[in-house]
Formats: C-alpha cells, structure tokens, sequence
C-alpha cells in the first residue's frame, strides 16, 4: 500500500525544479497594447455569427486563419460590469501566460494566439482591405486556441451512454491516466487548474486527450500576485464547478461569509498556495466516477451541511489508517461484482456497462466545453440554454445527467436506492451505510484504493499524481489512444 504522507506540497525533485526554472514563458506582468495585437476580423474570422457556446464569462466561435486553411476557436473573454478594464486584462493574460506555459504537454490544450475584436468587421467582404488603422477595437479579446472537432470527454461518455456503446474498463482508465498525466505536468510547473472535469477535457483526432479551460487558473511561482488577486475579489478562491469542488473550498465559503477568513493566513498556512494542488486532486477522483460510471458518489462535498448526510457520512467513515483502508478494500473487493485481484474484468458482463447505468438520459448531452468546445453543432444554440452559467465559464450540472444521488439532501435509504443496485453490505459493514463508499465497489478493482486516496476529506493526505502514475495500477495501464477514435466512428 502506498504511502500518501505529504511534508509539504512544495517538496519537489530538484531536477523539476531546475526545469521549472528553464521553462520560458511570457512575461505575466506585461499585457501587449491592444492595437499590437492580431485583429478579429483581419487576422482571423468567424466562420459562423452563431456561437458554439455562450457563458457567462465567455463565448466561443468557431473561426478561421486569414488564408481560409485552418480552422480555429475564437474564446471571447468577457469583462464583467464591476471589472476595471486592467483587472480584465489581467485575468485575461494570466489565462493566456499560464497555457503558454505548459503547451509543451501533449495531455494539455495549446494556446495559439492573442488577438483584438474589431467592432466594424463583421461583415466578411470587409476582412483585409481596411488597413490597420481604421480598426475601432473593442474593450474585450480573444484568445485563438486549435478547433477539436471530436468534441469534450463529457459529450462522448453521454453519447456513449445513450447508444450503448461499451467502453472497456482498461480504456476508461487509460483515459482517466492521460488526464492525471496533464495534471503532473501543470503541478511541476507550478500551475493550478481549479476547474477539471470531463467537459473541460478535450479529444483530438488521434484520442489524445487536452486539458482545457484555464480561466480558474493560477501560477503559483508569483504568491504575492496571488495574495492581490484574492484581496481584490475573495471570492475568486472558491470558484471552480460546484460537483467538483475538495471540501475545504466550501469551508473557506462559510469562513468567507461570516467574515472571518484571511488572505495572509491562508498563504501562509497554505504554503504560498501550494496546497491548491490539492484542489486538483480532488477533482481527478470525481473526474474518475464520471468516467467510469457516470456517476458522482454525492451531489456537493460540503461538510458545512448538516443535510448533506451522504457526504458527512463518508467523511465520518473514511478509513484513515492502514488497517481501515485494508478492511474497506476487502469488504469492497467482496461485494465488486465481477471483480478479481487482477484487475482485469475481462467479461463484459462483469464490467459496470453503459447501459445498465442510467437509462432514462435518452437525449443528447447538454453539455460543451467553454474554452474550446471545438465541435461543428447545428444544436449548439438549445445545449446553451440548458446548462448552468453561475459558477464556472461552462458548468457541468451533474444532477441533469443522473450522474449523482438523486435527493442526497433526504434520508440515507433514499440516497442508496439511486445508485447502482448491489449486493446487500454485511449488517454493520463500514459501505452498509453508506451509499457514498458503498458506489466504490462498482469501479475498476485495481482503482479503488487510489480514489479513495484522492478523494481523502483531509487534503495534506491525498495521494499525489506521482504517486498515482507509478502505482500498480496506473503503471499497468495502457491503451492505444486510437481506440477512442474508433468507438466514436
């Protein structure tokens, strides 16, 4: 059993952090002067006047190079009505310098430019004959990332689901590695990403998978940068989706609320902000439930709830030490159906399959991604109407796709009734009664121990993405990326 003992979330190799310090970036202090910026409507163009996606902090296009011969994504940023101007560039820039930062990554999304919005350019005859200076530019940019026409990792599990096409177990992990992958690489270079989900996870045309959407994110090399940012909007600390938020961000809500929250003491307390890493663990073990089984063990890890009994439930019973955590594992590894110490659950009768998930999510997914959907929709306009803006560019609303116990907020037996149907527990078992562990039987048998380790309620004991990627399990994984490719033809 792995150790998830953490001294300090900054302790890293000293080779990363001389590769860290090697990594050449732009210059986060220093946005360019709007007019010496590539011009929406010279140096790229809509393809389309109808968005692909509209939130509440951003639209997405899909667009065009000036020759007409690469396809683009076009994410206008908007700027708030109580933004100052250099407050939205700022944030703006951060996004940009932060992906420019960890492009290298193969698991995670390049940024391709920066570009200025022309107000008078809309009409295509007008693209390249006015010169430059006859551009009136508007307040807002854009940023220009590549056009995925594959879509977002959420879209395909739903249609996945809907059609009953069966993902195997190993390729369901494989693509929950590539993610932790991504994240490994954001994390040796000091960057938090604050909002992973599956929608927020892009597939190329090779089934590669990109991390995406960067607006929550941080670079955690400057903490007095960070520390002014949180001053200047406090609330900016717990942003992220609701369903895949670490428990400690709704304690810093009710702290926020009640005024007795500190910026400084954080910080400190924090280690200059390392542990927002943490965050990000967190959110790979939701990310993990939804990729195999489209499911979320609770609807909110808010502790602070006293009607939230499936969560307090969990965190009352999680296994803490070595003994428990081995107690927990063979009682879950009895009740697994179709589980065997290999791992392999080769038989597709024994795998959880689609179809025997929720079948009553018989239309088509509501869901695109906000920073590059990066699909060609006819549909894109009634998907935008159905999805939740409020907390996140493109929030994901788990309880829409059934993902999640339905009335987690009633009593416990109503809760475990919504999940997965299962052998009945021993009377007096630790998953007897607790819909929320009890849900960790379903999933792949070499998994379960490690999203129980990052979905651990006491942050500094999360297991770490390094640790994840050389555990037996994760080590062991492979698929071919073209797999995806061809379930989705």
């Amino acid at each position: 059993m792995l150790s998830t003992k953490r001294d300090d979330p900054r302790d890293v190799p000293q080779q990363q952090k001389q590769q860290q310090q090697q990594d050449p970036s732009p210059d986060p202090s220093s946005f360019p002067d709007l007019s010496t910026l590539p011009i929406i409507g010279r140096d790229y163009f809509k393809t389309s006047s109808k968005p692909i996606y509209e939130g509440a902090n951003g639209i997405i296009f899909k667009g065009t190079d000036c020759n007409h011969t690469k396809p683009v994504v076009l994410k206008r940023i908007k700027q708030k009505p109580e933004e100052e101007h250099q407050q939205y560039l700022d944030l703006v820039w951060r996004e940009y310098t932060n992906v420019k930062a960890v492009s290298s990554c193969r698991n995670i999304i390049p940024v391709l430019d920066l570009a200025s919005i022309s107000s008078g350019s809309r009409e295509e005859k007008q693209k390249s004959e006015q010169p430059q200076k006859h551009f009136q530019l508007e307040n807002e940019v854009s940023l220009i990332l590549p056009y995925y026409p594959r879509g977002d990792l959420l879209d395909f599990l739903s249609k996945a689901r809907r059609f009953q096409v069966e993902i195997s177990s190993n390729l369901r992990d494989s693509l929950f590695k590539q993610i932790v992958r991504g994240v490994q690489f954001l994390h040796n270079h000091n960057i938090v990403h604050r909002d992973l989900k599956p929608e927020n996870i892009l597939i190329d045309d090779d089934g590669v998978l990109k991390i995406s959407d960067f607006g929550y994110s941080f670079n955690l090399r400057d903490p007095q940068a960070i520390t002014a940012s949180f001053k200047q909007t406090p609330h900016f600390l717990i942003s992220g989706t609701p369903s895949f938020k670490a428990p400690e961000l709704f304690d810093i809500e009710v702290q926020l609320q009640s005024g007795e929250f500190s910026i400084n003491q954080y910080c400190v307390s924090s280690h200059d902000y390392q542990n927002l890493k943490l965050v990000d663990l967190w959110s790979l073990g939701i990310c993990y439930f939804v990729i195999y089984l489209m499911k979320s063990p609770w609807g909110l890890a808010n502790s602070q709830d006293p009607k939230n009994v499936v969560f307090l439930k969990y965190v009352e019973s999680y296994p803490h030490s070595a003994n428990q955590m081995k107690a927990l594992l063979t009682e879950l590894n009895r009740l697994g159906s179709g589980a065997n110490p290999s791992g392999a659950n080769t038989s597709p009768s024994q795998r959880p399959q689609i179809s025997t998930l929720s079948n009553q999510h018989q239309h088509q997914s509501p869901h695109s991604n906000n920073n590059a959907t990066n699909r060609n929709r006819s549909r894109s306009q009634s998907r935008s109407q159905s999805r939740s803006t409020n907390h996140s560019h493109s929030q994901i609303n788990l309880s829409q796709l059934n993902l999640h116990s339905q009335h987690h907020h009633a009593n416990e037996s109503s809760s475990t009734s919504s999940l997965a149907s299962s052998p009945p527990s021993s009377a007096g078992s630790p998953s007897s009664s607790n819909s929320a562990i009890h849900l960790f039987k379903s999933l792949h048998y070499d998994s379960r121990e490690y999203i129980l380790k990052l979905l651990n309620p006491q942050a500094s004991a999360r297991i770490s993405t390094e640790e994840l990627l050389e555990s037996k399990w994760l080590s062991q994984v492979y698929a071919n990326s073209k797999d995806l490719i061809k379930l989705m033809k």
